[in-house]
């Protein structure tokens, strides 16, 4: 077999044209040819913020006309923008002080009735420390006889909602729409929908959080106006949080980072601000699509940080102190790449003790040595563009292996702003980039074994994640593969050949696969698998409509409804096989999910289930 080396030891590239239009060859500020560009984009920085030039945005009268689904024929898009709308006054009147709020006759009908909407009589479902959630005791809400109607009704049965936040401050009250459906088939009179409602307000001694799905009818005025009809509580739970700051977690970054001008010169602007000062042939983008890994760099015994950036910013080594705060360290440890870095491995290579570093950047795969100080020196390169990585010994020969996923290549990304190359088809794509399994051979060489080891199989598929794991106990490392736009991909570990067995085995969720986890969630000592995927209300909605491609089968419509429930819990069997308990254990909506490990946070010895979401927030604090 024809051996696929990684370069050796190499010194500081100069451009790379081949990766055009990103700085390519991974360079470090100190290149003579990056250096020229930055120059030019970080001259922009002497503009205060107020003085750089802002546009208001027009768009052409086709998009307005693309943006109407009632130009479309989607009656059950229009009726949800309409009960939304509604849902945001209210949300509105939900967050004010009593006699400061809309008049309720703006939003119900005349006729409306509903039964209690908070349950008299709730129980505790959890309890531990300063947490406590409550829900709606066996005999449900329905055993509270309390049917209210009219405006004023509705008033008292919010008031009856809103009892518990009575003394809470700086509250904040969202709904989303995620289910319509007319009650007639032509589409005329009334109109339910599936509301997913939240609530959250600082208490005195802590934090108080409603979350609950409301099924509302709404009758339509003749002049299009929603009003509610009614009103039934479909699920229902209160979490009280007892202690300081009024939240699980507090934002430390400054008490950490504050001091450093790592943070105070950039980070702390965010990415929309260099933005608008750099410009894009340094490779900055939106997506935010940068990793960080954590590991003890330097043998202190402290953790430290490793963030990867956007094209034109430098990465970011963060070294712990004594003290609990971190200092960058990026430079001196000659680590500062300013390409565009997607994620990090701090893991050891070479089995010296100490922990080397793995890169997955726009232009190549890096592997940087550790002399055991936490200095690094770049001691190979290979020419494969990475979104994500994951290590482990496959072969069982004493050293770690890895396994990068590619995702898409960058020319075809970054033809048309990232618009160059679709997934197709779009539930189940094809056309994505070859992922890498780079197995170690000592010596600071790599090979390429994707094909010899069988993992070339399926292999292009938009793969934003990875993570081994030997879930089936028989002492070698399997491999799951979570793919964005259709199937992922379980590769069974026999003896260092690798099977994809993910339909056989019952987890393929086909989704949008976006991160992957294992861990034991129920005890029983085998692994589980939970998969970060993308919970869609716009989806929940479209799709079960009779207009939603209505030439396509029902196994396709299958499909795209998966697509839009969210995250995916599979229980394994003990068999090879897995069981999807996503729902009954209630994990499915974690929105726009991207990380979503297993951790045990408050040390009860059960796995609990951090899910990272949202997209491209900048200033809009609504976010999704």
């Amino acid at each position: 077999m024809a051996r696929s080396r990684v370069f050796g030891p190499v010194g500081r590239l100069p451009w790379n044209a081949s990766y055009w239009p990103w700085p390519g060859g991974c360079v470090r500020p100190s290149s003579k040819a990056f250096a020229a560009i930055a120059s030019v984009a970080l001259s922009a920085l002497t503009f205060a913020d107020d003085a750089l030039p802002r546009f208001r945005e027009t768009k052409p009268a086709w998009m307005g006309e693309r943006d109407d689904p009632g130009a479309d024929g989607w009656a059950s898009e229009v009726f949800s923008a309409a009960a939304a709308r509604q849902l945001g006054r209210l949300a509105r009147w939900m967050e004010a002080e009593p006699g400061e709020g809309i008049d309720l006759a703006v939003l119900a009908h005349e006729s409306f009735t509903a039964g209690a909407v908070r349950a008299s009589r709730l129980r505790v479902v959890y309890e531990q420390g300063s947490l406590r959630v409550r829900r709606p005791a066996p005999e449900g809400i329905e055993a509270d006889d309390d049917t209210v109607t009219g405006v004023k009704g509705l008033e008292n049965a919010l008031a009856a909602v809103l009892e518990p936040l009575r003394n809470t401050a700086q509250r904040r009250v969202k709904f989303e729409v995620f289910g319509v459906t007319a009650r007639s088939p032509s589409g005329n009179g009334p109109v339910s929908t599936r509301v997913r409602w939240q609530v959250v307000g600082r208490t005195a001694s802590g934090s108080l959080q409603l979350n609950a799905i409301w099924s509302c009818d709404w009758e339509f005025s003749s002049s299009g106006v929603a009003l509610l009809r009614s009103i039934e509580v479909e699920e229902y739970e209160e979490i009280v949080f007892t202690g300081p700051g009024a939240t699980l977690f507090s934002d430390c970054t400054e008490s950490v980072l504050g001091a450093d001008p790592a943070f105070n010169k950039q980070l702390r602007f965010g990415n929309e601000y260099w933005m608008r000062r750099m410009q894009s042939v340094l490779g900055i983008d939106n997506y935010g699509h940068h990793g960080l890994a954590v590991g003890d760099v330097n043998g202190d015994g402290l953790e430290d940080v490793y963030v990867c950036q956007t094209g034109g910013m430098p990465n970011r080594l963060f070294v712990q102190n004594a003290d609990g705060t971190a200092r960058d360290v990026s430079a001196d440890a000659g680590v500062d790449f300013m390409e565009r870095t997607h994620a990090a491995l701090l893991i050891d290579l070479d089995n010296d003790g100490d922990q080397d570093l793995v890169l997955a950047t726009q232009a190549s795969l890096l592997f940087l040595a550790n002399d055991g100080t936490g200095r690094f020196e770049k001691v190979g390169e290979s020419m494969i563009s990475a979104y994500s990585l994951a290590a482990a010994d496959y072969d069982a020969d004493g050293d770690l292996d890895v396994y990068a996923t590619a995702y898409v290549a960058p020319s075809e990304w970054d033809r048309q702003g990232g618009l160059g190359l679709q997934p197709l088809p779009y539930h189940d794509a094809n056309n994505g980039a070859a992922n890498v399994l780079v197995r170690n051979d000592g010596e600071w060489t790599f090979t390429d074994v994707t094909s010899e080891t069988g993992l070339d199989v399926n292999n292009r598929r938009w793969s934003f994640a990875a993570a081994w794991a030997d879930y089936d106990g028989d002492g070698d490392q399997d491999l799951y593969v979570a793919n964005d736009f259709g199937r992922n991909n379980l590769y069974r570990n026999d003896g260092g050949r690798f099977v994809d067995v993910a339909a056989e085995a019952g987890v393929e969720d086909s989704a949008s696969g976006m991160s992957v986890s294992w861990g034991d969630y129920d005890g029983d000592g085998r692994l589980d698998l939970y998969v970060g995927n993308m919970f869609s209300s716009a989806g929940n909605r479209i799709v079960p409509q009779d207009g939603f491609q209505p030439g396509a089968g029902e196994s396709v419509k299958s499909d795209f409804r998966r697509f839009a429930r969210g995250n995916t819990l599979f229980r394994n069997n003990g068999d090879g096989t897995f069981r999807d308990v996503s729902e009954a254990a209630g994990v499915t909506m974690g929105r726009w999910a991207w990380s979503s490990p297993f951790v045990d946070l408050n040390n009860d010895g059960w796995e609990d289930l951090v899910v990272g979401n949202g997209y491209i927030t900048n200033e809009n604090s609504g976010d999704l």
